[in-house]
């Protein structure tokens, strides 16, 4: 039994008229009559009661016409679906962020994203970058929010550069440096730092922006001393608000955390004294839903881009 066949029956059973039937199929009626016997000969059972005026529906017809639309109903859901999934608007997408984009980026992208396609199921992690790279690549992971350059192989990955952050410093209210318009890291050689640390078991993410902020200092030619380590950048912000030293931090942090401390630009040309954050995913994942995904996050990027941003009030 074929599809085609199951129309041409409830086409006829809807319609009790060969002829009427014929022409909502776009058919010719005695092609219609010869497919419908041999439905009956294929069932072993009569479907209609025919007269020179009526075709009615047997016992054998009503069972068959409401399993019938059963199943074309179902074919019309999967087609559907299909369609719908091939367009990308349908299916599940697994999204990971770091830190930064958690506070702006990610919650406006992901209301948008829902709001278009409703369809689509999103499961959202927080991972370090090193963790989003190595999940991408595995193919456990669709899309990640995360810090470049990575420090470990990621050629089978493609990436959107969003947002490029500079380091700033930032330095307890009322210290000697907390008027300058800028600061050079010469001047930040005889100063006690707060950074994280990058002990054994620190996180990726610690380690990473540790070591960063390490060989910048080293092309000033000086190994910052530090007297506090902290895991979180907020914590960093706040041990330096109490004056315990001072500290290099991406410049999102004055916008996302209440703090007293005080930012000053950091002079310098070097490009390690930036933070880029940027959209990733694997080559290899060409799913459409990535490509609708990735359309929305560079709208929602120009329109966070073009606003205006206001530090937090303390």
């Amino acid at each position: 039994m074929e599809i085609r066949q199951l129309v041409q029956f409830v086409a006829v059973a809807e319609l009790r008229n060969f002829r009427r039937a014929a022409e909502r199929l776009h058919m010719a009626q005695p092609p219609l009559s010869q497919a419908i016997r041999r439905l009956e000969c294929e069932l072993d059972a009569r479907l209609f009661n025919r007269t020179s005026r009526a075709v009615e529906l047997t016992d054998a017809g009503r069972v068959l016409l409401v399993e019938s639309r059963r199943v074309l109903s179902h074919v019309e859901a999967a087609v559907g679906a299909t369609q719908r999934t091939a367009q990308g608007r349908l299916g599940k997408l697994s999204v990971g962020f770091t830190v930064p984009w958690s506070y702006e980026l990610v919650p406006a992208v992901l209301r948008e994203f829902v709001t278009r396609y409703p369809g689509v199921s999103l499961a959202v992690r927080e991972l370090s970058s090193s963790e989003q790279v190595r999940l991408l690549i595995e193919g456990d992971l669709d899309l990640g929010f995360l810090r470049l350059p990575a420090h470990f192989d990621a050629k089978g990955l493609e990436t959107i550069t969003l947002r490029e952050d500079a380091l700033t410093v930032v330095v307890p209210r009322g210290h000697p440096m907390a008027a300058a318009k800028s600061l050079s890291l010469a001047q930040l050689r005889d100063e006690p730092f707060v950074l994280p640390a990058y002990g054994v078991g620190q996180g990726m993410e610690q380690f990473s922006f540790r070591m960063q902020v390490a060989n910048l200092c080293a092309e000033a030619r000086f190994v910052p001393r530090v007297v506090q380590e902290a895991s979180l950048m907020q914590t960093i912000v706040h041990l330096v608000e109490t004056g315990l030293g001072i500290s290099l931090v991406p410049g999102w942090t004055r916008s996302h955390f209440s703090s007293r401390a005080v930012y000053v630009p950091l002079a310098t040309q070097s490009h390690r004294a930036r933070v880029t954050l940027a959209l990733a995913w694997a080559k290899a994942n060409g799913s459409p839903i990535v490509e609708h995904f990735c359309a929305a996050v560079r709208e929602i990027n120009e329109r966070h881009r073009d606003a205006p941003r206001r530090p937090r009030r303390a």
